[in-house]
């Protein structure tokens, strides 16, 4: 399979004491994009290793990568076919209505706003 088609992808992660959580915009649209909270996410710090899942509607995906500076670079696995996959960080004026990562007070307020939106 070649490259994914030109989508913008939003990964929001925060991290607390119990480690790494999130949600992941894919593709980014102008009006409700589809999201997921991050799923059975596993993070290495000393070694910048990032793992997590998610699920959209009808379809799950399984991102494996390394965080080095302002990017994530690794693999996306989505119906048995794997890609490559790159993010990179960007300013909060280019996301599309995440918080900041100030806004959650705890991760139990984002958890109970992934719960409220259905993700």
């Amino acid at each position: 399979m070649g490259p994914l088609p030109d989508f913008e992808y939003e990964l929001h992660i925060w991290q607390d004491s119990k480690g790494v959580f999130g949600e992941l915009l894919h593709p980014v649209l102008d009006a409700d994009s589809p999201s997921s909270r991050l799923l059975d996410v596993q993070f290495d710090p000393k070694s910048g290793a990032l793992s997590f899942g998610v699920r959209f509607r009808n379809e799950s995906e399984a991102y494996v990568g390394r965080l080095q500076g302002s990017r994530i670079t690794g693999n996306v696995t989505r119906g048995g076919t794997t890609v490559k996959l790159v993010l990179r960080r960007v300013g909060a004026e280019r996301t599309h209505g995440a918080p900041s990562s100030n806004s959650w007070v705890s991760r139990d307020q984002f958890e109970c706003a992934m719960t409220m939106s259905r993700r």
